[in-house]
């Protein structure tokens, strides 16, 4: 295989890696707030940079590549088409400066959903009346659970019926999908107080009867 080396010098990658639906690109969130597409095997294609100097921490693609959404670690998103480079969503930092989680486009990028890492999780539905715009339709918050401060991991079924969300604290809520309407609670073990949880790992199997859940867990830093 090829090995290919990107300098993007003092700009830090700060989030998950993502390939395009084609493989022929590869995109990056950066520690300046930028999101960069680099077509492979090593030549620089493009470049979105978010209107905060917040770190980009999440992304996620349309299926089909051509729509791209960004989340920093502030709170902020933003959506553009690729190419034409112009703005679907522009949702600013909530006033309570939640930090992203994690981003995923659902239903052939009808939805975009947002996790947060006090628990929230936020779903944006295409406009009616449009072809690509989108704005805030739901708000799932914890649902009584306690305080969550931590990565937020969330999985949808393959048939994309159901939303399962990990939080830091072990627990697992199974909501139909995009109503939200809970479904079912359920519990991951996790380690004693002097342990941080991390959520790693929340799969649907591919028949999504069965949901796969893991939590990794490392010894706190004496105070």
């Amino acid at each position: 295989f090829e090995v290919s080396r990107f300098p993007y010098k003092d700009r830090l990658v700060s989030g998950p890696l993502l390939f395009s639906p084609n493989g022929q690109h590869l995109w990056f969130p950066l520690q300046n707030g930028s999101v960069v597409g680099q077509a492979l095997p090593s030549t620089p294609w493009r470049q979105f940079k978010m209107p905060n100097a917040s770190p980009a921490t999440a992304t996620a693609l349309t299926p089909n590549g051509k729509i791209l959404a960004a989340g920093t670690a502030s709170g902020a998103i933003q959506v553009w088409t690729i190419g034409v480079e112009n703005i679907l969503l522009d949702h600013p930092v909530p006033s309570e400066n939640m930090a992203m989680s994690s981003l995923r486009f659902a239903e052939a990028g009808k939805y975009l959903v947002a996790s947060y890492r006090d628990g929230r999780i936020l779903v944006f539905e295409v406009s009616q009346g449009t072809d690509t715009i989108y704005s805030l339709a739901r708000k799932w918050e914890t649902d009584g659970m306690e305080t969550v401060n931590g990565p937020v991991q969330f999985a949808l079924s393959p048939s994309h019926g159901k939303i399962a969300t990990l939080y830091s604290n072990g627990k697992i809520l199974l909501r139909a999908f995009p109503s939200g309407k809970i479904m079912s609670r359920s519990t991951v073990p996790v380690g004693p107080g002097l342990t941080e949880n991390t959520p790693t790992v929340l799969k649907f199997s591919p028949d999504g009867a069965y949901l796969m859940a893991g939590i990794s867990q490392a010894m706190r830093p004496a105070a």
